[in-house]
């Protein structure tokens, strides 16, 4: 098996490094960083091996995913572990009946979409937090693990998080509210029913992106990349020359990280639009790296070079010939 032989091929690299130790070609303190650093490494290389190669089976054996059928493969995920962060690939699936996506590996791991991560590691930033601040306990959640360093903010909303969660888990165990389970069930699964109803059709849904850099609030001249993103159904004249936008919806921030944007944009899609009477979702911008993301992200889509960059760089390449701009 090919996990066989990468795992042998990286621990490798452990037996030399304890050789050359051995051997009087490294001293002690460099062979145990060497050593910590050649663990992490060949632990999160095992992860990224063992998520391809269940995505792989998930994608061969389509008794194993009934219902599903594949939209796109080689989407990337990002996940912090305990060993390093980890970057794999995995399938993105739609389901026949529910009309859902997902990535069946991601179900499979219990990842949620915008999950960046692991429960292992938010489990050791709240074992720091008893003792240390915020700060403090991100950066030393793992010591002997570098790479594993989670912000501030992170840490008080795993905190948060859950709070939350034993609030609910507590209200679930209720005996007193335990027989009102599966009918608020059975309600919820007819609200699902009556939205799945009234979500519009539409043949084509438009897409647009920009971005635009802001200052810091606080002056100073550190200045930040702003991305909007907006969804319509196309224009309509309301006027001589005057077009305006049907049903704009908008989504604007920072967003470091453009896949949490575009996860926001599928999920106001999904409840707003019977996305299966969709034949094309066009996504506009000027071709920059964030916007394209979408397309690994938003179903039957396509990249389409706004007006005003399609305009200058027909300019910039006929630029020689003049005859042809006229």
């Amino acid at each position: 098996m090919n996990i066989i032989y990468h795992s042998l091929k990286r621990f490798q690299k452990v037996i030399e490094a304890v050789c050359h130790h051995l051997e009087g070609k490294m001293d002690f303190l460099t062979f145990q960083e060497t050593l910590r650093k050649e663990l992490n490494q060949l632990g999160t290389g095992i992860l990224i091996d063992v998520l391809e190669a269940k995505d792989q089976y998930i994608w061969e054996h389509k008794e194993e995913r009934k219902g599903w059928e594949v939209v796109r493969r080689d989407d990337n995920k990002e996940i912090l572990t305990v060993f390093g962060q980890v970057r794999y690939r995995r399938t993105y699936y739609r389901n026949h009946k529910t009309k859902q996506y997902a990535y069946l590996v991601d179900n499979y791991t219990g990842y949620k979409p915008k999950q960046r991560i692991d429960p292992l590691v938010k489990g050791e930033a709240l074992d720091k937090a008893i003792e240390l601040s915020y700060r403090k306990s991100g950066e030393k959640i793992l010591p002997d693990n570098e790479e594993v360093i989670i912000s501030p903010e992170a840490v008080k909303e795993i905190i948060h998080d859950l709070k939350k969660e034993e609030f609910f888990t507590s209200w679930d165990n209720n005996p007193d509210i335990k027989d009102n389970k599966e009918h608020k069930e059975r309600n919820q699964e007819k609200n699902k029913e009556k939205k799945r109803d009234k979500k519009k059709k539409c043949q084509f849904l438009f897409i647009e992106a920009d971005e635009d850099h802001v200052p810091a609030q606080k002056g100073g001249k550190r200045r930040y990349l702003a991305k909007l993103v907006y969804i319509h159904e196309g224009k309509e004249e309301v006027g001589k020359g005057r077009m305006k936008l049907k049903h704009p919806h908008y989504f604007a921030g920072l967003y470091p990280d453009s896949e949490d944007l575009w996860f926001e944009v599928l999920d106001y899609l999904d409840e707003h639009y019977d996305l299966e009477a969709t034949e094309k979702i066009f996504i506009s911008g000027d071709g920059a790296s964030w916007i394209k993301k979408g397309l690994e992200i938003i179903p039957e889509s396509v990249f389409v070079l706004d007006r005003f960059h399609l305009e200058k760089y027909l300019q910039e390449g006929l630029g020689k010939y003049p005859s042809t701009l006229s």
